[in-house]
């Protein structure tokens, strides 16, 4: 989790490509990743919608996206 001063510069949007990107090199086809959103982590959860991640599940308060990393990955 980053701080808000962070987030406002999107730091964690870097830091999710650079992620993506390394297990694409490793050869994975799919990047999953787990969110549980509350009042205070709301802001950083829109990652996920603006890196074009799909909602794979949600249950019990966990939502589960991921990347199909067949496609191209978002530039920084």
């Amino acid at each position: 989790m980053f701080s808000c001063r962070i987030q406002a510069k999107q730091v964690e949007h870097a830091f999710l490509i650079f992620i993506l990107n390394h297990y694409k090199l490793m050869k994975f086809n799919i990047f999953e990743a787990d969110y549980i959103k509350t009042d205070r982590n709301q802001q950083a959860g829109k990652v996920f919608n603006d890196l074009a991640f799909y909602e794979k599940s949600f249950s019990n308060g966990k939502y589960v996206y991921y990347y199909d990393l067949n496609r191209t990955l978002p530039e920084k």
